[in-house]
C-alpha cells in the first residue's frame, strides 16, 4: 500500500521554476574538478563538483548555471542527455530533479525528494531513447521524458546499480542478479520481475540498436561473467543474444548516435552502430580521465579531475591535449565551514571536526580579495608533515603580517603558510599540543578556534586534552592554560576576544563526561600571570524570566556594536547583554522576546529551540543569525523584529543548513557559509566612518536604469547621518536617516511612483553639525 501510495504522489506533474532576477544574491561555485561532460549540438555541458556550466565552441562562451539562471537545487548527482526529447536530465544529491533545455528554461521535478528526501540512496541515471531510469537503493524510479512525467517507483527491496527501459521492458542490476520486467506487465508487483542474467552487472549503456553491459568481476565465479557485453535489441533480449567483445574492465563510458567509447586507466576502444559487436579503434594510453566524450568532428572531451576538461585530438596512435583547459573558475571547492574577514579578505577553512572521525575533507584554505580567488599550497604538505593533510577547522592572519596565515586541524596539529605556501608545522612531537585523550593514535591532535589577542598572541583549543587552551606567544614560545571545567573535552570550537580583551570559547557538544557550554576567561592581559585569571564556564543558564536553560552545545558567538554577546547553541539565541556579569552569581541571560503584533501583550522567545549555527553584525548592528534547518534571519538591532527570513525554498540560497557568516564593511556583502557550498547577500549596509568625508562616499548603481528594480544606496556616511534627496531644482523629492554608513533610497516618489529622468543630490547633516552635497545619481 506504502508504494502504491508512493507511485500516485510521483505521478503529479512537473511545474516549471520560477526564474526572476535575484540582483541581490551571488551563488560563488566551484568549478575545479571537471567530472563529466555531454556534448550536445555546439556546445559542452560540464559537470564539475556538483556544479554545472555549459561551453559554447564556437563563440568560446562559459555561462554558469545555478539557482540563480533558473536551476532548482544545488549539488548535481548525475547528469544524462536525452536526444529524443533535446534536454539534460540533472538529479541532485538531495533527490530533487531538473530537466533542462538547450535554452536554459527548467522543468522541475521534485516529486522524489518531497517523498524520501535524504532517505534514499541514488546509484545510476540511465536515458534510453525518452525514458529515463534511476537506480536506488531499493528499486527503480521510471520517468517518461516524453510526456513529462514519471512513470513510477519499483520498489524491488534491494539495491539496485544500474537499471535501463529497453524493448518495452525494464531491466535492474542487483547485486548478483540482474532482473526483468515488462512495462506492460505491471512493474509495481514484485513477484513479476524475473531473473534475466546471473552476472554482477553495473553498467548499461544504450547504443542505436541495442546496449551494452558492463559485469564486474570479483573472483572465479565470475570469470565467464564479467567484462563488456553487447546485446541486440528488437523484441528478443535473451541470454542466447548476449555477445562478450572482452573480459576487460571498463570505468570510462560514453555513447551517441554515430560513436561508443570505452576505456580505463590505460586503455580506450570504439565501437559505430555498423559494427557494435566489433571495436573500431583500439589503442593503450595512460591517463587520469574520470569521463571520456566524443564530438561529431573527431574531438575527444576527457573530464581531468583538478586538471579541467580537455579537449582531445586523435592523432592515428593515440589522444592529445589541444587547445585550452576548461574549468578552474571561482572557490577551489565548495567547502566553507569556517570564513573570517580580515579587511576586505576573506579567509576560508573547508574542513569540520567530525566528533566520530568518520567524515574528512581535503586539506582547503582559500582567500576571495577583490573578485578574485585563490587557494592554499596542498600537494607535498604530507610529505612533509608526515600527516594527511584534511580537515582545516581554522585560519586566522597575522595581525603584522597579511602574507602570514595560521591554520588548525582536526587530527593533525597547527601548520604555517607565508604566501600560501607551508612553512612550518606544529603537533605533539615539537610543540606542547595533545593527542587526543583515549584515540589510541600518536599523532591524533586536534586543533581548533584560532584567534591574535590584542598583543599579537596566536591563542587555540587542544581538543581532547588535559589543558585545552594553549597559546603560541608573539616570541614562538607556548603557553598553557588550565581550565579545570573543560579539562579533556572533546568539541571546543570558535573563539571569541571580546572589546575588553576577554576570551570566549564555545563547546558545541554534550557527551557523557561533558556538557557542551561557554567559558568566558578573564586573564587581565597577562598570560603568564595565572593568579588573576577568572574564568567561568556555564552549560546551563537561567533567563531574564527564570527560566532555565540547558545549552546542549554552543555554536556561535558575536559581540554587537554595543558591547553585548549574542550567542548561538542547540537550544536557541541568547544574549549576554552585558558581559561584566557573567562572573556573577546571579547572573541571568536574556532571551530576546518578539512581540506578536495580534492585539495582546504576549511575546514569543526569538528563535527559542532553533539551533543556531552562525552569527554576523552588519554595520547597522543588525543580527544576521544562521540556523541549522531553518534558514537565515535578519533581526533588528535588538532582536525584537524579525526583518526578513530567507530559505532555500524561496530564495537563490543552496541550503538551510548555514554553517558560517562573514560581512565585508566595506561593501554590506553578507558571505554565507552553507553544507551545500558559498552564497552571498548585499545587505547594502556597510560599517559607518567616524567622520564625513567626500572620497569614502558611493553611490550605486549610478546611473540606475529602467531595468533596475533596487533601490539607490549610499555607502560611506557616520551612522544616524541625516540624508536628503533633492532634485535639479532644489526641491527635497526624498530622505531618510543613515543605518550604520549606508543609506537606501527607492528613488519614488510619496505615492510610490517612479521618478522622472534627471539628476539627483544627497544632502547629509551628521550628528556633528557636518553638512554637505556628498553625491548624486543620475535616473533614467
Amino acid at each position: 500500500m506504502k508504494q502504491l501510495l508512493a507511485f500516485f504522489f510521483l505521478l503529479a506533474p512537473f511545474f516549471c521554476l520560477k526564474t526572476a532576477a535575484q540582483s541581490e544574491w551571488t551563488i560563488y561555485t566551484a568549478y575545479h574538478d571537471v567530472t563529466k561532460s555531454l556534448p550536445v549540438d555546439g556546445s559542452i555541458y560540464v559537470l564539475c563538483d556538483g556544479n554545472l556550466f555549459v561551453y559554447n565552441r564556437q563563440s568560446t562562451e562559459v555561462r554558469e548555471l545555478s539557482k540563480l539562471t533558473g536551476l532548482s537545487d544545488k549539488g548535481i548527482r548525475f547528469m544524462e542527455y536525452c536526444r529524443a526529447q533535446h534536454c539534460l536530465l540533472l538529479v541532485y544529491e538531495s533527490g530533487n530533479i531538473d530537466v533542462l533545455f538547450t535554452d536554459d528554461s527548467v522543468l522541475n521535478m521534485p516529486q522524489l525528494k518531497n517523498s524520501y528526501g535524504d532517505g534514499l540512496t541514488l546509484n545510476a541515471l540511465t536515458i534510453c531513447g525518452s525514458e529515463a531510469c534511476i537506480s536506488t537503493g531499493e528499486g527503480v524510479v521510471s520517468l517518461d521524458l516524453a510526456r513529462k512525467e514519471i512513470r513510477g517507483y519499483y520498489n524491488l527491496g534491494r539495491n539496485i546499480y544500474d537499471a535501463v527501459c529497453i524493448d518495452n521492458a525494464f531491466l535492474a542490476a542487483g547485486e548478483t542478479e540482474t532482473y526483468r520486467c515488462a512495462i506492460s506487465d505491471n512493474p509495481l508487483d514484485i513477484n513479476r520481475w524475473t531473473t534475466w542474467r546471473t552476472a554482477r552487472i553495473r553498467k548499461f549503456l544504450p547504443f542505436s540498436t541495442g546496449f551494452y553491459y558492463a559485469a564486474q568481476y570479483t573472483g572465479s565465479q565470475d570469470s565467464e561473467t564479467s567484462g563488456l557485453w553487447w546485446v541486440a535489441t528488437g523484441g528478443d533480449d535473451s541470454a542466447t543474444s548476449a555477445t562478450r567483445l572482452t573480459s576487460e574492465a571498463y570505468t570510462l563510458f560514453y555513447a551517441n548516435d554515430y560513436l561508443a567509447v570505452f576505456g580505463n586507466t590505460y586503455k580506450c576502444v570504439t565501437y559505430t552502430p555498423a559494427t557494435p559487436d566489433r571495436a573500431e579503434r583500439e589503442w593503450a594510453q595512460q591517463n587520469t580521465w574520470s569521463a571520456l566524450a566524443y564530438t561529431a568532428d573527431g574531438v575527444f572531451w576527457a573530464s581531468c579531475g583538478f586538471d579541467g576538461l580537455q579537449a582531445q585530438a586523435w592523432t592515428g596512435t593515440e589522444l592529445v591535449a589541444t587547445g585550452d583547459r576548461l574549468g578552474g573558475y571561482g572557490p577551489k571547492r565548495d567547502l566553507c565551514y569556517y570564513m573570517k574577514y580580515e579587511g576586505t579578505r576573506l579567509l576560508i577553512a573547508g574542513g569540520r571536526l567530525d566528533p566520530y572521525d568518520l567524515e574528512h575533507y581535503p586539506g582547503t584554505i582559500m582567500t576571495y580579495e577583490n573578485g578574485l580567488w585563490s587557494a592554499f599550497q596542498e600537494d607535498g604538505i604530507a610529505a612533509v608533515t608526515g600527516a594527511t593533510y584534511r580537515d582545516i577547522t581554522c585560519v586566522a592572519q597575522d595581525p603584522d603580517d597579511p602574507t602570514r596565515h595560521y591554520a588548525t586541524a582536526a587530527g593533525t596539529g597547527l601548520y604555517e603558510f607565508r604566501n600560501g605556501e607551508l612553512t612550518r608545522f606544529w603537533n605533539n612531537r615539537n610543540s606542547p599540543l595533545y593527542t587526543l585523550s583515549g584515540s589510541g593514535n600518536p599523532l591524533f591532535v586536534r586543533t581548533d578556534g584560532l584567534n591574535f589577542d590584542r598583543d599579537g598572541n596566536l591563542w587555540m583549543v587542544n581538543n581532547g586534552a588535559d589543558t585545552i587552551i594553549r597559546v603560541l606567544r608573539t616570541d614562538s614560545t607556548w603557553k598553557g592554560i588550565y581550565v579545570e571545567d573543560i579539562r579533556n573535552a572533546p568539541t571546543c570550537e570558535k573563539t571569541l576576544f571580546d572589546s575588553k580583551g576577554r576570551l570566549w570559547l564555545c563547546s558545541r557538544r554534550t557527551v557523557d563526561d561533558h556538557h557542551g557550554g561557554l567559558l568566558c576567561l578573564d586573564y587581565n592581559g597577562t598570560i603568564d600571570n595565572t593568579d588573576d585569571d577568572n574564568y567561568n564556564y556555564r552549560y546551563a543558564v537561567t533567563n531574564q524570566d527564570g527560566t532555565r536553560y540547558e545549552f546542549g552545545g554552543v555554536y556561535a558567538l558575536a559581540e554587537d556594536r554595543d558591547g553585548s554577546i549574542w550567542v548561538g547553541s542547540s537550544a536557541g539565541l541568547f544574549v549576554v547583554s552585558d558581559p561584566d556579569e557573567w562572573f556573577s552569581s546571579d547572573f541571568y541571560i536574556t532571551q530576546v522576546k518578539v512581540p506578536r503584533n495580534d492585539g495582546t501583550n504576549y511575546a514569543d522567545y526569538l528563535l527559542d529551540g532553533v539551533a543556531v549555527s552562525a552569527l554576523a553584525i552588519d554595520g547597522g548592528n543588525r543580527k544576521w543569525i544562521g540556523t541549522l534547518g531553518s534558514g537565515l534571519y535578519l533581526v533588528s538591532p535588538d532582536g525584537t523584529e524579525i526583518l526578513e527570513h530567507l530559505t532555500a525554498t524561496e530564495t537563490p540560497l543552496v541550503s538551510d543548513n548555514i554553517y558560517s557568516l562573514a560581512i565585508n564593511d566595506e561593501t554590506g556583502e553578507l558571505m554565507i557559509g552553507t553544507d551545500n557550498g558559498l552564497v552571498s547577500y548585499r545587505t547594502n549596509i556597510t560599517a559607518p566612518k567616524a567622520s564625513l568625508s567626500q572620497s569614502n562616499v558611493k553611490v550605486y548603481p549610478n546611473p540606475l536604469r529602467p531595468e533596475d528594480t533596487g533601490s539607490v544606496t549610499v555607502t560611506g556616511l557616520t551612522d544616524g547621518a541625516d540624508v536628503k534627496v533633492m532634485n535639479a531644482a532644489g526641491k527635497v523629492v526624498g530622505g531618510g536617516t543613515a543605518t550604520g554608513g549606508s543609506f537606501i533610497w527607492d528613488a519614488r516618489d510619496s505615492a510610490g511612483n517612479r521618478l522622472p529622468t534627471g539628476v539627483y543630490y544627497f544632502l547629509v547633516a551628521t550628528s556633528e553639525g557636518k553638512k554637505g552635497v556628498v553625491g548624486k545619481v543620475v535616473v533614467i
